[in-house]
């Protein structure tokens, strides 16, 4: 839609002032829609996820496992395992 009004704009169809003025007021009219129906994301969202606080915080992560100078190998001598070795 705003391309439509900003190549308005450049044919010298419309004023920008006014391409703005209708931008602005389609976006207030979209957050005061949003703004009276909060209440419903908000009972959807308890619905799938529980009341705020309900909820124990997730486990920490896992240490990472430990890695020597080599990458994974934590021993020199430790043979190294690619897909040549594999095969």
């Amino acid at each position: 839609m705003f391309f439509l009004l900003s190549s308005r704009v450049c044919e010298g169809r419309a004023n920008p002032a006014d391409v703005l003025r209708e931008q602005i007021d389609k976006y207030r009219q979209v957050f005061i829609v949003t703004a009276n129906q909060i209440q419903k994301l908000d009972d959807a969202m308890t619905k799938y996820f529980g009341a705020p606080g309900s909820n124990p915080p997730p486990p920490p992560p896992p240490p990472a496992p430990p890695s020597g100078p080599f990458g994974d190998r934590t021993n020199r001598n430790q043979p190294a395992t690619t897909a040549a070795a594999n095969r």
